[in-house]
């Protein structure tokens, strides 16, 4: 920014930055962060998310359980199916498993 350019209140010092190369560098950080999660595909850490998969996806919850219960069972379940996704998405590249690779 030449000297003058910027309005009142903004930050003469920012760099700007352009929104594609920002979302690139976003994409590219949450396929290395999700690359990660490819330690629970083998050994001790695969079992341990077996397990968890088993009794997580097919536990049954009573009608009869309080709102508190059924929220702690709820946010287990979604912690195990964030893992598989972020596993899926390593796995795909970064790509979106609905488009046509």
């Amino acid at each position: 920014m030449a000297i003058g350019e910027w309005l009142e209140g903004d930050d003469p010092f920012e760099t700007k930055v352009d929104a594609a190369v920002a979302k690139k560098e976003n994409e590219q950080a949450a396929l290395i962060f999700a690359q990660k999660y490819k330690i629970f595909e083998t050994g001790v850490a695969k079992e341990l998310l077996d397990h968890w998969t088993r009794t997580v996806r097919y536990r049954k919850i009573a009608p009869s359980a309080s709102a508190t219960e059924f929220a702690y069972y709820a946010g287990f379940r979604e912690f195990i199916e964030s893992i598989h996704l972020q596993i899926e998405l390593a796995n795909n590249g970064g790509l979106s498993p609905y488009k046509d690779r």
